[in-house]
């Protein structure tokens, strides 16, 4: 009731960090054995995180113990993403970001879920040869479907028509893995003379002509 008065001067304190804030998104880049899988840091709580994403084909919450692999991002402040590999196609894996700083652990809210590719027998075309001598031939062919993994393709040809059985066929030549339209350069041909080729390709789910 007589006045106020103030302290002879001021303090000041500096408030601890505050756990930080994670979210994960959608997979993205699945393929048949790899996938991305984002993470944003949200909130830092002022002291930048660790980030490790686990992932695996069991949901392991937010025991990192439960999850059969990780991928550490190091110290974040925004989006990251981990690019994993080695996985199995055609299977459903789970995964989920852990964010760590001074203050404490964080998880996002939720598990993703996202399934690999499945690899199929490939498909491929025997196409019009691109030109030929008295002695070579450019034999052409496309590999209209992969499959989801790229096959190696073989060249059979020869005086008679072998069909689909590689044993009724003069010669073979490994053309490598193909993905596309290509090309197989032979020699060694006798001039005026009909042969017959066909292409085959082969990966891991099967084989076509």
């Amino acid at each position: 009731s007589s006045g106020a008065s103030w302290a002879a001067s001021s303090l000041s304190f500096t408030t601890a960090a505050a756990p930080a804030t994670i979210t994960q998104s959608a997979a993205t880049n699945v393929l048949t054995t790899s996938a991305t899988l984002p993470a944003t840091v949200t909130s830092t709580g002022g002291n930048a995180p660790t980030v490790t994403v686990f992932y695996g084909t069991s949901d392991g919450g937010t025991n990192s113990a439960a999850w059969a692999n990780s991928a550490n991002l190091g110290t974040q402040t925004g989006s990251a993403a981990a690019n994993v590999s080695g996985l199995s196609p055609n299977t459903t894996y789970h995964f989920r970001a852990r964010a760590v700083n001074t203050s404490g652990t964080t998880w996002t809210a939720a598990s993703g879920s996202f399934t690999t590719l499945a690899i199929t027998a490939p498909s491929i075309t025997t196409l019009s040869p691109l030109s030929i001598t008295g002695l070579t031939a450019n034999l052409q062919g496309q590999v209209t479907s992969t499959g989801n993994e790229s096959p190696t393709v073989t060249l059979f040809y020869g005086l008679t028509d072998g069909g689909t059985n590689p044993a009724a066929w003069t010669s073979n030549v490994n053309c490598g893995v193909k993905s596309s339209t290509f090309g197989q350069f032979i020699s060694g041909l006798t001039g005026s003379t009909t042969y017959s080729y066909r292409f085959r390709a082969t990966n891991s789910a099967g084989t076509s002509w």
